[in-house]
């Protein structure tokens, strides 16, 4: 089953260049993580696809509907980032080009959806300036980003672009609540994904999210401002709340989560009501950071995080982006 929340618009334009034959080569489809981008390519390629459905409204359960569900359309191809990698390169970007220069295999339009094309290197993104300029007939492109400033402006230039947005806090918690989950769980769900229905569904199906999100509050809840070795002790606790496989992306969790608290408790210090803040559950702890940061220190906190998040998505060593991180938050607090 393919359920999408919210994006009416957008769904309704995308059935609208259907029924009216108007689809354009190239698509970006940009906006923040989670927030349905993926499944509305999906969607987009049954609409053209769909056997039964009418006015461009797939029917999602005809023979084309359930191949491009299960991923197994021989006309809808996928490049997707492999786990663990920082970057999808020119040699994949070329075999891609490659396989859909060729005709239809059942004699209508193809799909390429390229999900995550911030992470394309500039060397894969120049690769693919020709085929954006000079696609096949029947091939659409469907770019997936979540940035913008990792894409060659050439690039954006080339595609049609279709802006997501997230959703709001009560279109989320509700959509929660009614697949099934209790309305304070939903609440809290809903408030700490920043509108992603996606980060949303996986605080409440993974309970490692929860405990880690926990466990890093409560190393920002005791640094102790001034004392060095604690900043360093601070870094190998993060290092080891997120050690495995995919440590880079469970950082940048833990950071979203970091810069979010600090952002709570700058509005907590200058009087916002509590239906404002995203991490209103953890209410002691910003109690104790609104008495430990003044109004400013905590805004130059929430920047700090943000930088050390770009720098990682930058490749810079973790370590050493944590340790100034924690320095820095040292000296940010009140003497």
């Amino acid at each position: 089953m393919l359920e999408i929340v919210g994006h009416n618009g957008i769904l309704e334009r995308l059935r609208q260049a259907v029924v009216k034959r108007s689809l354009a080569p190239s698509y970006l489809f940009a906006g923040p993580k989670g927030v349905g981008k993926f499944l509305t390519a999906r969607y987009f390629c049954m609409s053209v696809f769909c056997e039964a459905g009418s006015e461009g409204r797939p029917c999602t359960e005809c023979f084309n509907c359930r191949r491009v569900l299960n991923g197994n359309h021989p006309d809808v191809r996928y490049l997707t980032n492999e786990e663990g990698k920082l970057s999808i390169g020119i040699d994949e970007v070329r075999e891609g080009i490659e396989s859909v220069q060729t005709c239809s295999y059942e004699g209508g339009y193809r799909f390429w959806v390229i999900d995550e094309a911030q992470r394309m290197t500039d060397e894969a993104q120049s690769a693919m300036l020709k085929t954006l300029e000079e696609p096949p007939p029947t091939l659409i492109l469907i770019l997936i980003s979540q940035g913008e400033e990792q894409l060659l402006p050439t690039v954006i230039s080339r595609c049609r672009r279709i802006n997501f947005k997230n959703l709001s806090g009560a279109e989320l918690k509700a959509f929660l609540v009614k697949k099934g989950y209790p309305e304070d769980k939903a609440d809290v769900a809903s408030r700490i994904s920043g509108g992603s229905a996606g980060t949303a569904l996986n605080f409440l199906q993974d309970s490692e999210l929860w405990d880690r999100r926990s466990a890093l509050f409560s190393i920002l809840d005791n640094l102790v401002p001034g004392d060095l070795w604690q900043a360093l002790d601070s870094v190998t606790q993060v290092e080891d709340l997120c050690s495995g496989k995919s440590s880079r992306e469970h950082m940048l969790f833990c950071l979203d989560m970091a810069a979010s608290l600090y952002r709570d408790a700058m509005l907590r210090r200058i009087g916002t009501a509590d239906s404002l803040l995203i991490n209103a559950d953890c209410a002691q702890i910003l109690d104790r950071l609104t008495s430990v940061y003044d109004a400013p220190g905590l805004e130059r906190a929430v920047e700090e995080v943000c930088s050390c998040k770009f720098k990682l998505e930058r490749n810079v060593n973790a370590r050493l982006a944590w340790q100034s991180l924690f320095i820095k938050l040292q000296e940010f607090a009140l003497s």
